[in-house]
């Protein structure tokens, strides 16, 4: 088992060396390093000291401080350099980014880099020419005396490689995002505390938020609603009849659907949901029995028809002469049973209810939401050409209630590192949670993230998630904080990299 973190603390106080190189350094010592403490644990003090200054890199090539001398060839100059091999390993990194390199990913970011293809340029910066590139990859590595600054270092993936090689890494980015999301990645998190710190959030809060994610079941007993299914609604120009945005009447399907045909759509009429065939151009409702293309829905492009007067009309127009956003309506609901099975239901008064419930005690909160005003720019003039002003608005009501009941038991954190992580937390589940999220499909995540466009895009068929979760949510608090905060966690404490092996002819990671 690898050594405690309070052991690794106490070394390095006895050899006058920083903590953070040793936790860094735990369970990563090269297998003759512990041959030598082993024949020889007298010597374990002067042995540990010598690994501290020591370049380690391949088992049969000696490397020391010499290899910092940036004279003469480097490895990564020769012709010889394993581009092709290097590349493999980088693109089974790029699948799941989140997975193989999860400290970059503890909070969303932009043109994120990979992680092993800096890890091999800086090994390969370093080493001299003739270096094995590849041994050294998968070797336990030492760059003492190494200064590594990233001027602009986004998620981190620069600094972060150059510390797991031992240098001295220095990070610096205009935006304070990066700094405050990069900081919280790489900073000394006791797991225990974490986990206790979580614990104490779902104790004070989750029921709360639960409660507002609850819907009774026609037998009488309470469900969890996984998701709630929203349109936006304009009112026709010429006839003032609210007419729903659906592009098409299908609302939820597999995101493979020629393997899984199975699709549910809501019924323009009555408001049943249908199961049929993703591809189905003609359906009968099962409830009303009047007859509806599922595929053909009132918004088409740019533009959108009145299904009572026929009046075609420019949606974005239309929304700018009223001067405010759309407004949304509830339609559907993804319900998961007791007993783990997920159906699809329409909304009933008890949903209006509770959701107006939310709304009620959303007004009796003061400053539940901080008022800033959207500006103007190349990524946000799409949305201030639907009237949205503020970025509170991006948000719907029982949203904005569970948020601010979380952000307030998150500012009450005593400990600052904490409260800081559990701040970092949050704020990515705001990506997840919000009117501009949509439903990615069955047979993967389920949430499409407000980003997914790379543009503020407003979303005509949003998806409003469980923002607590369940085990089988998406994008909660509760799911983020198992997939994304602790397995970075967890590679801090035990970084690995991948390695590319054949199996059944395909490329796989090992």
């Amino acid at each position: 088992m690898p050594p405690s973190e309070t052991l690794i603390q106490t070394i390095a106080i006895a050899l006058r060396a920083e903590p953070e190189e040793f936790l860094l350094l735990a369970g990563r010592m090269p297998a003759h390093w512990q041959q030598a403490i082993a024949a020889s644990p007298g010597r374990v003090i002067e042995t540990f000291r010598k690994v501290v200054v020591d370049c380690v890199a391949e088992s049969t090539t000696p490397y020391s401080r010499t290899v910092l001398a940036f004279g003469g060839t480097r490895a990564i100059e020769e012709a010889s350099f394993p581009f092709e091999h290097l590349s493999d390993i980088a693109e089974l990194e790029s699948w799941r980014k989140e997975i193989y390199r999860p400290t970059y990913h503890l909070h969303k970011w932009w043109a994120q880099r990979l992680g092993s293809v800096f890890r091999a340029i800086l090994l390969a910066s370093f080493a001299p020419k003739g270096s094995n590139v590849l041994e050294m990859f998968y070797q336990p590595a030492r760059l003492p005396g190494a200064v590594i600054f990233d001027p602009f270092m986004g998620s981190g993936t620069t600094i972060g490689e150059a510390l797991k090689l031992g240098a001295r890494a220095i990070g610096r980015d205009i935006n304070p995002v990066a700094h405050f999301m990069f900081r919280n990645a790489l900073s000394v998190h006791p797991r225990r505390k974490v986990i206790e710190t979580f614990r104490a959030i779902e104790q004070d809060v989750a029921p709360q938020l639960r409660h507002f994610y609850r819907t009774p079941l026609p037998e009488g007993d309470l469900a969890d609603v996984l998701y709630y299914f929203w349109v936006k609604v304009v009112p026709c120009p010429a006839c003032e009849r609210p007419v729903d945005l659906f592009s098409s009447y299908i609302f939820a399907r597999h995101v493979y659907p020629t393997r899984n045909p199975e699709a549910r759509a809501v019924c323009p009429y009555c408001g049943m949901i249908n199961t049929l065939r993703y591809d189905t151009e003609h359906a009968i409702c099962t409830s009303c029995q009047r007859a509806f293309n599922p595929k053909a829905g009132p918004a088409n492009g740019a533009k959108a028809v009145c299904s009572d007067c026929g009046h075609v009309f420019p949606i974005a127009k239309t929304v700018q002469e009223r001067g405010e956003p759309p407004a949304h309506r509830l339609y559907a609901k993804l319900v998961l049973r007791p007993n783990g099975v997920k159906e699809y239901h329409p909304t009933d008064a008890a949903d209006l209810a509770l959701y107006a419930e939310a709304c009620q005690a959303l007004q009796q909160r003061q400053n539940a939401y901080p008022l800033v005003t959207i500006v103007p720019g190349y990524n946000t003039n799409q949305v201030l050409n639907y009237c949205y002003t503020h970025w509170y608005q991006m948000f719907n009501a029982r949203q904005l209630l569970c948020l601010s009941l979380l952000a307030e038991r998150i500012r009450a954190i005593s400990n600052e590192g904490l409260r800081d992580l559990f701040a970092c937390l949050f704020s990515g589940t705001l990506e997840f949670n919000n009117m501009f999220a949509s439903f990615k499909g069955e047979g993967t995540g389920a949430v499409r993230h407000m980003f997914s466009h790379h543009i503020l895009k407003p979303e005509r068929m949003p998806l409003e998630a469980n923002l607590w979760g369940t085990p089988k949510s998406s994008g909660s608090f509760s799911t983020l904080f198992e997939s994304r905060l602790l397995p970075a966690l967890d590679y801090c404490e035990q970084p690995f990299e991948l390695r590319v092996v054949q199996k059944h002819g395909k490329r796989v990671h090992w």
